[in-house]
Formats: C-alpha cells, structure tokens, sequence
C-alpha cells in the first residue's frame, strides 16, 4: 500500500485521484510564483517586471542575481561592477 501523500514545506502533495490534475495545477502555479525569471539583459527585465517589489528576484544572462531592496535592482556580491541606479 503507497504512503499517503504529505505537504513539504507548505507545498501540497498531488493525492490518487481524479483531483489529481487540479493539484498538480495548484502546485505548477506555486513554484510559478517562487521561481526565479532569468532575462538576457536588464532591459528585458524592467519592461517585464515593470513595478517590482521590495524582495523580487531577478536573474540576467550576463550580470548574475539581482534583487529589488524596494527602491532599486542591487546585484549580489559576485558582480563586478556595480548596478546602474
């Protein structure tokens, strides 16, 4: 007999079933919402993320990980040359 499903780290787990689809969509739209969008420049960034908020993740080709403080996009400390204010 399978070990019934249990959440991991608030994450639900799919259940046997007919309502299996709708959970696996519920969980397709949760690791939407945390994962982290990659964009091959900064531009592309801003005109997709047009009002980012203070702890949103970004990630540029050519730049590394950026994150907004709630002001502007700060590089994290690997990059080697500061961010344009």
């Amino acid at each position: 007999m399978p070990t019934p499903p249990t959440p991991l780290q608030g994450f639900p787990t799919p259940a046997y079933g007919p309502q299996a689809f709708d959970q696996i969509a519920a969980l397709a739209v949760l690791l939407e919402a945390i994962a982290v969008p990659r964009f091959p420049s900064e531009t592309a960034r801003d005109q997709a993320i047009p009002e980012p908020v203070e702890g949103q993740c970004a990630h540029i080709a050519s730049a590394g990980l950026s994150l907004h403080d709630g002001k502007a996009w700060r590089y994290l400390a690997w990059r080697d040359e500061p961010a344009a204010p």
